[in-house]
């Protein structure tokens, strides 16, 4: 029997805020409560059942997670809790890889790499004035440690109408290591800081992580810093990263094909039914910010910002197929994947967080009879 679920978001409302109030319904209908705010009692709730041991005390990813300056896992309100949290988003969709599980992803400028190494929460030095690194949501190096990807991920925040802009000290020259296109930098960021409602700060954050790449790309003292402020990677790896290795650096977004109008329906998998709401969005507006950045920048800052914009959805089959972990877990991608196909516009948002969340409360039972 189909459901419909429709959502009218009114004009005072942030349409990110009507993304997690959704959110925060879906948590509810699967028998999982939060706060007010989006955010379960535990992170536990918030991953899948085998990634717990990952981020569980003493476990692989939970030190990087600590490390970061993002307070993933910190305290009543640690940002791992919130059900629209982009990091677990990320941790959820590849903690698995490893070197007994890679990932072999095909770039149209790359060819085919195999990454079997994974890091959350990676600390780059931006500034040489400034003593705040940038953190880097995910970082995948390649079995040959000769390709590093950094990637940062976006759930919701694409769809916040705010502003942003970096310091004051990003538009002097003066401040940057000796990377050679420092000059293009500053004239990028004070225009960020003229139009700072036009850019958004993911945008300038955009900046900032390009500007740390091009240091561990350029400069000896910028890739010493890294080294130096990175322990979770491990020296057998650290010592393989040269002036040789080729870094990417990648927008992880939700969803692609997003049509460019308000009010838009979408359609995802509810406990086994299918089921729409309608939900206003900006993501189409932040592609065009990404679109304008990549076609300002030289051609050597262009040559590691790509791909620069990648797609959950359409990275769900090639995970599919690789994916080494339980049963359930992969029934969980299958699922996806399923929705995937049945969608005319791809992938929806909220499609992974509500599938995870089925997963969590379902587990063992009507899960396994799909």
């Amino acid at each position: 029997m189909k459901r419909e679920l429709n959502l009218t978001v009114k004009s005072s409302l942030p349409t990110q805020e009507a993304m997690k109030n959704e959110l925060r319904q879906c948590a509810l209908n699967m028998g999982l409560q939060t706060d007010e705010s989006g955010y379960f009692a535990r992170v536990e709730d918030n991953v899948f059942p085998d990634a717990v041991e990952g981020i569980a005390e003493g476990g692989r990813f939970r030190q990087m997670f600590m490390n970061g300056d993002g307070g993933e896992l910190k305290g009543d309100k640690a940002h791992a809790k919130a059900v629209h949290s982009s990091s677990m988003l990320a941790y959820n969709f590849f903690y698995w890889v490893s070197p007994q599980s890679p990932l072999r992803y095909k770039s149209l400028f790359d060819g085919e790499t195999t990454y079997d190494k994974i890091y959350f929460e990676v600390k780059m030095r931006t500034l040489k004035s400034s003593r705040r690194p940038a953190n880097m949501d995910i970082v995948l190096i390649s079995d040959d440690c000769r390709r590093v990807w950094c990637i940062e991920s976006k759930f919701t925040e694409p769809l916040a109408d705010t502003g942003g802009a970096n310091r004051d000290a990003y538009a002097d020259a003066d401040n940057y290591y000796a990377i050679p296109f420092r000059d293009d930098l500053t004239v990028l960021n004070r225009l960020s800081r003229e139009r700072p409602k036009v850019w958004c700060e993911g945008i300038a954050q955009n900046l900032r992580h390009l500007t740390a790449i091009s240091n561990l790309r350029y400069d000896a003292d910028a890739l010493a810093w890294f080294k130096a402020n990175n322990p979770c990677v491990g020296n057998e790896v650290l010592e393989q990263l040269t002036d040789k290795t080729e870094w990417r650096f990648s927008n992880l977004l939700y969803g692609s094909n997003l049509p460019s109008r308000l009010d838009v329906v979408f359609t995802y998998v509810y406990v086994g039914e299918w089921s729409s709401f309608r939900i206003a969005h900006r993501q189409d507006e932040y592609e065009l910010l990404l679109d304008g950045l990549y076609s300002s920048l030289p051609k050597e800052l262009r040559e590691i910002y790509r791909p620069y914009m990648v797609y959950y959805d359409r990275l769900l089959s090639n995970v599919y197929d690789q994916v080494a972990v339980s049963d359930a877990v992969r029934l969980f991608f299958r699922r996806v994947k399923r929705a995937a196909n049945g969608v005319k516009n791809g992938v929806v948002l909220a499609v992974l967080v509500e599938n995870m969340l089925f997963l969590q409360s379902s587990l063992g039972s009507f899960c396994f009879s799909l």
